[in-house]
């Protein structure tokens, strides 16, 4: 695939990206719905180009399976262009059947190297597993584990999650299913990439194996489990001022406030006695600080890997400098 085609196909990602995003219930609004149907019909002319230009390539072993993604994106534009309104219904079953589309076609095209932007919607009830799961996790640490036990644990998720990911990958009738489960909380470039469940269970994984007590894998598990669901719904809905890679300031900072919040949390219960309250908040800033510049940088991997390896080192890191 050439630079031009490259390119082209790079901008049209990013413009169903850039639909979904605005079709988001977190920020749908009725006045937004003619600059929608502006980037549908953008949408549909410039994939017509592309299409036809797939077709008369077809030699190239690449471009089938983008041709066969960017049809089922168009198919879904062309219909929601037959119309000149829609009840916000259609508009939410539009904004649902997009987020499949647009995974299947990033994952075409990150499969050649093209780069384009991870979709990350809201999703209601994704927000709420991941924070009871991230608070289950602190209890089953506190409560039900020694290290030892997180080690075999977590070692343990991560190893059947790693085997369900090649299995899956060797099985599309498998990967189907799968993610037919897991529909209502999963993202969709998981379809294609990496679940999240697999790099959370890594993650903590690493902790266990690397850093000697528990405080540093329950902060983890707490931050992930609050600040991030957080940071995503307040960065969609009122993020204004852009910092690096569609991450807003607002949403970053409502990031280091809860975890912030979160760290002092499971210090106070669970750190040591002689600690004082200055102590403990300079070992939550540093949490938090690193934790949310993690969150902001984070490229190419997910976060819920990343996330919980910083916030987790910088725990014991900060802990074992002001203890």
């Amino acid at each position: 695939m050439d630079i031009a085609l490259r390119t082209e196909s790079q901008r049209l990602a990013e413009e169903v990206y850039a639909l979904i995003q605005t079709l988001d219930p977190a920020v749908w609004r009725a006045e937004l719905e003619e600059a929608a149907h502006q980037r549908i019909e953008s949408i549909k002319a410039r994939a017509a180009v592309l299409l036809a230009e797939l077709a008369r390539r077809r030699d190239e072993a690449e471009l089938p399976d983008v041709e066969e993604a960017l049809r089922k994106v168009t198919e879904i534009a062309d219909e929601m262009s037959r119309r000149a309104q829609h009840a916000r219904r259609e508009w939410r079953a539009a904004f649902r059947r997009l987020q499949p589309a647009y995974g299947e076609l990033a994952g075409r095209l990150r499969s050649i190297q093209i780069d384009v932007p991870k979709l990350r919607p809201t999703n209601i009830k994704r927000s709420l597993f991941h924070a009871g799961s991230g608070v289950l996790a602190l209890v089953s640490i506190q409560f039900l584990m020694n290290r030892t036990g997180l080690i075999i644990t977590s070692g343990s998720l991560a190893l059947v999650a790693t085997t369900l990911e090649i299995l899956r990958r060797k099985s599309p009738g498998l990967n189907a299913a799968l993610m037919r489960g897991l529909g209502p909380i999963a993202h969709p470039h998981e379809w294609t990439r990496i679940n999240s469940a697999t790099w959370y269970a890594t993650s903590l994984f690493i902790l266990a194996v690397t850093i000697p007590d528990l405080l540093g894998a329950s902060v983890a598990v707490l931050v992930l489990a609050l600040a991030d669901p957080a940071a995503a719904t307040v960065g969609r809905r009122y993020g204004r001022v852009k910092l690096f890679a569609n991450r807003s300031l607002e949403g970053s900072l409502t990031f280091f406030v809860t975890a912030f919040l979160a760290t002092l949390a499971v210090i106070g219960n669970f750190g040591p006695d002689m600690l004082g309250f200055g102590a403990a908040a300079c070992v939550a800033g540093v949490a938090a600080l690193s934790g949310a510049l993690v969150e902001l940088f984070t490229r190419g991997i997910d976060d819920n890997f990343t996330i919980p390896l910083g916030v987790g080192f910088a725990t014991y890191g900060a802990m074992a400098l002001f203890v």
